[in-house]
């Protein structure tokens, strides 16, 4: 027993870090650090990335009751396609403008290639309702929805943006202020 607290004793002499914080770094694994503060290089925030109000109005989508007729989706989708973001997507926001989810443009193609011979009328669940087993008269996409997408807030210094990016992997971040969806950063365009 006393060789061991020995060992630990030394071992925590040479070298203040964990065993697994070590084993983590030398195997190259993302590890993000919330306790150790980004080293600030720029004194940049997402606030001033945020897409313009025009291409926001576009790309904002409010659902009434998680619902949406397809031909504003259509629409939607065709205006993605015009101004060449490939890799953009959706943010569906209630009408107060609270953040609801987010589907990538691949999923809504998808989801509306699966419904080419509907009328632009038809209705579409994009937000599931607590309690609901289906409507037949409405075609469901929530399945396509992201209902967690990655938030951070507009103060957010781009650099712990960049570290998320590198280490969690994800295609975009939702821009939030006040829980309120303002803008979404796609990884391509940062």
């Amino acid at each position: 027993m006393t060789l061991m607290a020995a060992s630990k004793w030394v071992g925590d002499f040479l070298q203040p870090h964990s065993v697994y914080s070590l084993s983590q770094a030398l195997l190259g694994h993302p590890f993000y650090d919330y306790n150790e503060p980004p080293s600030t290089l720029f004194t940049h925030t997402l606030a001033e990335i945020i897409p313009p109000p025009h291409t926001m109005k576009e790309i904002r989508l409010a659902v009434e009751a998680g619902e949406v007729a397809l031909s504003i989706l259509r629409e939607r989708l065709g205006l993605l396609h015009r101004h060449g973001l490939t890799d953009a997507g959706l943010m569906l926001v209630s009408r107060e403008g609270w953040l609801c989810g987010y589907i990538t443009q691949t999923e809504l193609e998808y989801a509306l290639n699966n419904l080419t011979s509907f009328s632009g009328g038809t209705r579409c669940r994009m937000l599931p309702l607590p309690g609901e087993s289906g409507t037949p008269d409405l075609e469901d996409l929530s399945v396509f929805v992201d209902r967690t997408p990655l938030m951070m807030g507009k103060d957010t210094p781009v650099e712990v943006v960049a570290q998320v990016f590198g280490k969690v992997g994800c295609r975009y971040v939702c821009i939030v202020e006040d829980g309120k969806g303002v803008g979404v950063l796609i990884k391509k365009r940062f």
